[in-house]
């Protein structure tokens, strides 16, 4: 279960961007290109963690590795007459760093005709260039791009490259 913590402090962000977009007239009017670039970094961003808060109740984590600090009011890991943990009680913590920065590119294309109405064709991509995340105040962000997402099936959720195209099509009050 996860807990709200009276504790918690606002997390603090910063986001930097520049971008174009270029709309001709004349023979190439209907076409719009854009392209931004941009950086975020987030501070203490509230989140929970219930492996942090078993390997801090046991004093190590899954491999072994010193994981000190014990645990804070409120938090608890509940075990059966075996042993086996059935009940994980954690707090929201502020949890450290985020930082992701990359590109966005689109381009569309309008075309109106007299008979058969406006069609739109369009794509646009975001590429990310790195997504590092810590959850441990003071602890360097991990790089998450292109890896596998621990204790999932994917790395989906941080692939450098993402995109979509689309044709839209409207006419005397029809769209699609």
């Amino acid at each position: 279960t996860s807990r709200g913590n009276s504790r918690l402090e606002a997390e603090d962000s910063e986001s930097r961007n520049f971008g174009v977009v270029w709309s001709p007239k004349g023979a190439l009017a209907g076409l719009t290109l854009s392209f931004d670039l941009w950086r975020l970094t987030r501070e203490g961003t509230p989140s929970v963690d219930n492996q942090d808060t078993v390997d801090r109740a046991v004093g190590h984590d899954i491999d072994g590795n010193p994981k000190p600090g014990g645990l804070q009011p409120g938090e608890s890991v509940v075990r059966d007459a075996a042993g086996n943990i059935v009940q994980v009680n954690s707090l929201f913590l502020n949890a450290g760093q985020t930082i992701a920065e990359g590109f966005d590119l689109s381009g569309s294309y309008t075309w109106r005709t007299p008979g058969w109405g406006r069609f739109e064709f369009g794509a646009s991509a975001t590429y990310l260039g790195s997504y590092r995340f810590s959850t441990i105040p003071g602890v360097s962000p991990e790089e998450l791009v292109d890896r596998t997402i621990p204790n999932t099936d994917g790395d989906d959720g941080y692939i450098r490259w993402k995109g979509l195209g689309y044709v839209d099509w409207s006419w005397k009050g029809l769209q699609t």
